[in-house]
């Protein structure tokens, strides 16, 4: 981890408010790190997060719970330490682009985890980036549920 975002990593980022916040982009720092309560963003890019910032699948659910104005989530790499087999699901319902972008050292079901996971019933675009046949196997499945993908305009997987 580089050594000046230590000092970052003990400390919660915005705790005396940003009440016109819109869009965060984060790289090796996690949601939890920002507070108030972020329920005005409406883009947000988490990038490439250490083992040791990785949230709980239940911490991760409270953060994007918490934003019902998100229309953009991009996902780089892990951001959770693994996926329950039946996840609650993330009601996110003003989505309207999905971005999950494996590494190539990310636990197999990243991106099929996020796919079960999240229910985004304005979701428009979703790119899938180095994706494993598990998850190829995933959506498939779920993409037979015409309610799911329904508003789904673009659709783009590599």
């Amino acid at each position: 981890m580089n050594d000046h975002l230590q000092p970052l990593i003990t400390h919660c980022i915005l705790t005396l408010g940003a009440p016109t916040l819109a869009s965060i982009h984060l790289r090796a720092i996690s949601l939890h790190c920002c507070l108030p309560p972020l329920t005005q963003i409406t883009s947000i890019h988490v990038h490439q997060l250490p083992r040791n910032m990785m949230l709980t699948f239940s911490e991760m659910h409270s953060v994007l719970s918490g934003l019902p104005h998100l229309k953009e989530l991009a996902v780089h790499g892990e951001i959770t330490q693994g996926w329950p087999s039946h996840p609650s699901p993330i009601h996110l319902p003003a989505l309207h682009a999905l971005l999950i972008c494996a590494e190539e050292d990310s636990q197999e079901g990243l991106i099929s985890g996020l796919l079960i996971a999240i229910l985004a019933p304005s979701l428009q675009f979703l790119i899938e980036d180095l994706v494993a046949v598990v998850d190829l196997q995933l959506f498939l499945g779920l993409s037979e549920n015409q309610t799911r993908y329904s508003a789904l305009h673009q659709f783009r997987i590599s």
